[in-house]
C-alpha cells in the first residue's frame, strides 16, 4: 500500500504494508496518509490534519503524528463532532500517534 508523507513541506511516496503475521494489528496499523506535525503547536496539527482527511474516501484511515501535547484533547473533540473514529491515541517517547478513520 502506497501514501504520502506531508513532513510540513515535503511530500513523498511511501510503502506502508504492515510486516506482521497478526491481521488484527496489521489492520490496525493500515493507513492511506500519513500526516507528519511533529514539531507544530496547536491549532496546526489538527488544521493539517482536517485538510489532508479531506482528501480520503469514506472509512479510509489517516495517521498523524504529532508532539504537542493539546492535540490529544484537539483530536479527541475533533473526531467526535465531525463523525470520524478515533481507532489509536498513544504517546510513544513524546510523540502522539494517532489513527483516525474517516466517516
Amino acid at each position: 500500500m502506497w501514501a504520502l508523507i506531508y513532513s510540513r513541506f515535503l511530500c513523498v511516496k511511501t510503502d506502508t504494508t504492515a510486516k506482521t503475521n497478526n491481521d488484527t494489528a496489521a489492520a490496525q496499523e493500515s493507513w492511506q496518509l500519513l500526516l507528519d506535525a511533529q514539531g507544530l503547536q496547536c491549532p496546526l496539527p489538527l488544521l493539517k490534519a482536517k485538510r489532508a482527511i479531506s482528501q480520503l474516501a469514506q472509512s479510509e484511515h489517516l495517521k498523524v503524528l504529532a508532539t504537542d501535547s493539546g492535540s490529544q484533547g484537539d483530536f479527541a473533540a475533533w473526531t467526535k463532532l465531525a463523525g470520524h473514529r478515533l481507532l489509536q491515541s498513544q504517546c510513544i517517547d513524546g510523540v502522539y500517534h494517532y489513527l483516525i478513520e474517516k466517516a
